[in-house]
Parts: C-alpha cells; structure tokens; sequence
C-alpha cells in the first residue's frame, strides 16, 4: 500500500506505535524505488527497440535485413580521406502495426517527406500479409524525426551506415560502390571487401592532387577534341605504385583496366628493347626503310618518309612502321613472344581489381610477329601496356602496378627483363622523339621528359573503323634517371582538319598535364639540358642530323 507523510502520521497516531510502521514504510519506499528503476529500463529499452533495433528479431531475419558494420576508410597515399562510413538511419514499416485508418493519407505524408511516389508507398504499406517492408534506405536524422513525428508505431526506424565517397567524381573507377548493406559491388571496394568489412582501412597509392588535376585537364580536352573516351595513368616507374587513374566518360567501366585495345607505335618501344636485348639486331644495324616492304600481300607504309635506310635510334625516332617489321624478322615471333611473356602482356595486368580484362592474342605466326612489331595484331589494356614499358625504361626490371601505398620498395628483388644497357638505350632514343619526332608536341622544358606517340585504328566488330583512331602518348622522366611514366589515351578524337593522330590530340594533353604536376613531383628540381648534349645524343643514334 503506497502511503502519502500525512496518511503516514495519522496511522501513527491510531496505532500508538511506529515500529511495524517504519518497517512497512520502508520496504514501501524500496519497493517503489525498484518499480521506478525498471520502469526506466523497459521504457528506454522499448524506445531502442522502435528506434534503432526495428523490428523484432524473427521480422528482420525474415527479411534479410542484416545492420551493416563500419567499414574502414579509404585514404589516399597522404592520409587524406576519399571513403568512409558515416551513421544514418533507415526506415522500414510494419503494416500490422499502423493505427492510422486512412493509410492513403498516412502513404502521402510519408511520400512528401522522403521524395517517393505515394502509390508505391501505399502498395507497400497496405499489405497486411508482411510484417516488414522498406519505406526508405539511408536518411539523415532530420527525414528520421519527420517520420517519427507521424506517430504511428508501423513506422520504426533502425540505425543504419551508409558508404560515402568524398570525391566520387573523380575516383570512382578506382574505388568502385558498395550496395545498400555495404558489401563491396566494385573495383577497390570489391577487392578488399573482407579487409574493409573488418575495419581496417586501406592506404591507396593515389595522390588526391595528382588525381584532381588529370582527371580536370582531361575532361577539358577530351571535349576539345571530341573524343568518345579518355583514360589516363601516371605511375613510379619503379614501385608500380599508380599515382593517378582517371577514365572517362563517367560510367561504370575503368577504361585503363577493362578496355583491351591495340596498341600502335608505342609498342614499337618494346620491338625495339626486343631487337636489341636479344643481341640479334645491332644499335648501328640499317634497314632497307626506302624500299618497298610486305606483310604477305599487304605493303606497309611510313607516315614520315626518309630516302634513305634507317638505324635502330632512327626507326623508333620517326616512328617507322617498315623498320619495326624489318628489325622484328631478325629475331621472329618465338623470341618475340617469349619476351611479352616476361613482360606481363600474355595474361590479365595483376592490380588489386577484379574488372581487369585479358589481353586478345594472335597465335604468333611470322606475319603475326610481324603485325606486332608496330602495335597490331595484339590488344592489351592500358594498364598492361604501361607497365611493360615501365619495365624496359626503370633499368630494366619488371614493374608490378599496384593501387596500394607502399614502403621500402627495393626494385633490385624485382625480376630483370631487359639489361641495364638497354633500358639506358631505349631512354636516350626516346629522348630524341621528343626532339625530332612525333613527341614534340608533348615536349616539356626542364624535365627531361622522354616520350612516344601511338596512333592505332580502332577495331569495330571485327574491323577497323574508317577514320577512326585509338592515340596515345606515352611519356618517362627524368629520361636519364627515369621515376615517373604517363600515358594518355583518346578513344576516336574528331578534328575539323582531320589530324587525329596521337601528335595532334595524346600528347598535347600529355603536355598540359606535365606542365602542372611537374613542379611538384619533381619536388621543384629542374633539368638543365644543354643543345650539347642532344647534339652528343643525336651523334650516337642518328645518321643524318636534324
């Protein structure tokens, strides 16, 4: 019995003692004290259950509803955040439980508040055979307390995460998307779901800056020369750590990995690095360029003519179709394939992504070999490409692209695929394209930029398009001590004046991209490269001086 002080003196007083009282007035007030404590309990109990547990456990196992966990950041090589799981709040309904009678009214005030149409609310809230249907996914706590001051108990809130990507439109083809209940969908999320799932976060070897600037100049370009796509890489020639990745347009396809496209004159690097690292072809060696050359009963032909033969410096210098397939018949498609194959052009490019598509390949008959020899024939992805030019150019050491930041690389361990000599070799010839070749248009002063073009006729199921070209440039530098490899890419670019070859399009981006980054990866540093020293380097590769 619950007895007020005044009630409790005038028991007093009628019983003329206070002993049994006191004792009653006592467990009276623990007794009260106990209710009021579990009172306490229940209600902020039942109030976590509506607001943030949901349903009860049988509903929401019936409806596959899992709480999605915190999953780990993802950072760029700088710590700078580029994804993360932030708190929210989805709301689900249990038709059973409305108490509202007119449930078209209850479907429109739900509609106004999370922007979905009303009729499709009310399917879904109407239908007394289910005891849970999603209402919405993901909303903030302002749309959470419109819905809660409805004040129907069908409508219940849960706590929830949701993935954000802070710069989404930049790099969303490297870090990909998760569904609703954040399981990995693509790319990075994907790959290193079970690490992320975890917590753990994960510490990419993209650089923020690097990344916002490419993608920025591309996507200027690639309207400036029309293009249907754009994909650039700029990577450490030596780590294989990706410093930017940028594909366009922005759809779910990463152009540098999924795409497998020929090549053209920028493989005649790798023809070339063959020829001479086998021993079979000579630096000083000539071909007979000026003269008419076959691919069975196909005749080849130069975009730059000489009228006389060309030296190994000078064929990759002018970029001679002829001289590649005539050097290439010197050591033929065995030696040729087995040198892709250290490469890494016969099998998918290895890089923490699953979309990464498998290199198309001839069966390496002699016209076959031949067609390689200056890009056709052969379609690898970008990413592939550039790391086997990576390769020839770091000193010769093959280069394993990776998305994550690494620490304590030592190249050294890494597998030889041409000889020091070489790569050197190679270095100094592509010098000199950027000087009498077609990679004068990329050329950037006081950075020792070494470079090639590449212009390829697209394949279009099966053949080749009429006027329809793939361009690339693909650039080293410092040449002479080489750190960092770019490539740029144009899928179809359009002119007035129908120059759509890779001088025109490729390397001018290629050259506006350097300009800007340059100064701060070369952390300042410039080249000083005398007219001497290219006059010494033409001496040593060229016959015929400029």
């Amino acid at each position: 019995m619950k007895m007020f002080p005044n009630q409790l003196s005038r028991w007093k007083n009628l019983n003329g003692s206070n002993t049994i009282i006191e004792v009653m007035s006592q467990r009276s007030y623990c007794a009260l004290i106990i209710i009021w404590c579990l009172s306490i309990v229940i209600y902020y109990s039942s109030i976590r259950i509506i607001l943030f547990d949901g349903a009860p456990q049988k509903i929401r196992h019936d409806s596959g509803f899992q709480k999605t966990f915190m999953r780990g950041d993802i950072v760029d090589r700088n710590g700078r955040l580029l994804c993360k799981t932030i708190q929210c709040y989805s709301c689900f309904v249990n038709p059973r439980n409305i108490i509202t009678k007119d449930v078209l009214q209850l479907s429109k005030k739900i509609s106004q508040i999370i922007g979905k149409d009303h009729k499709e609310i009310y399917k879904k809230i109407s239908n007394k055979n289910t005891s849970f249907v999603w209402v919405k996914r993901h909303i903030d706590n302002d749309v959470r307390s419109k819905l809660m001051a409805l004040g129907d108990p069908g409508i219940q809130i849960v706590e929830d995460y949701s993935r954000k990507a802070i710069h989404k439109k930049i790099t969303k083809h490297i870090i990909g998307v998760c569904d609703v209940d954040g399981n990995g969908l693509s790319y990075l999320e994907k790959y290193f779901d079970a690490s992320l799932k975890k917590g753990e976060p994960i510490i990419l070897s993209i650089d923020l800056y690097l990344q916002s600037t490419i993608h920025n100049i591309l996507y200027e370009d690639m309207k400036i020369y029309n293009a249907d796509g754009a994909n650039a890489i700029l990577m450490d020639i030596n780590s294989g750590e990706i410093l930017a990745m940028v594909s366009m347009p922005d759809v779910d396809l990463n152009r540098n990995t999924s795409g497998a496209f020929e090549p053209g004159s920028t493989f005649k690097i790798l023809n070339t690095a063959v020829a001479l690292d086998s021993g079979l072809v000579k630096l000083r060696e000539t071909f007979a360029t000026n003269s008419i050359v076959k691919i069975a009963q196909y005749q080849i032909r130069d975009w730059t003519y000489k009228d006389y033969p060309l030296n190994v410096g000078e064929i990759l210098i002018y970029s001679s179709n002829k001289g590649s397939v005539l050097m290439q018949r010197k050591f033929g498609s065995d030696i040729q394939k087995k040198y892709l194959e250290s490469f890494g052009l016969l099998e998918k490019c290895h890089v923490e992504l699953n979309e990464v598509s498998k290199p198309i390949l001839p069966r390496f008959t002699s016209t076959d070999g031949e067609s390689i020899s200056y890009g056709y024939a052969i379609s690898v992805s970008p990413l592939a490409q550039l790391s086997a030019i990576a390769s020839v150019l770091n000193g010769g050491h093959l280069v394993k692209p990776t998305l994550v930041k690494m620490y304590n690389y030592d190249k050294r361990q890494a597998k030889r695929v041409v000889s020091e000599e070489t790569s050197k070799t190679l270095a100094e010839i592509m010098r000199l394209v950027m000087v009498y070749g077609t990679g004068r248009t990329a050329n950037v002063s006081d950075i020792g930029l070494c470079g090639k073009t590449g212009t390829a006729q697209k394949v279009i199921k099966g053949g080749y398009g009429k006027n329809q070209n793939i361009t690339t440039f693909v650039g080293v530098f410092p040449y002479f001590r080489p750190r960092f490899v770019i490539l740029v890419m144009y899928d179809n670019p359009k002119s007035n004046s129908n120059l759509t070859t890779a001088a025109h399009n490729a390397s001018k981006t290629a050259k506006k991209i350097l300009q800007t980054i340059a100064p701060t990866m070369m952390c300042g540093e410039t080249i000083q490269e005398s007219s001497n020293e290219i006059r010494m380097l033409s001496q040593k590769y060229m016959q015929n001086l400029m």
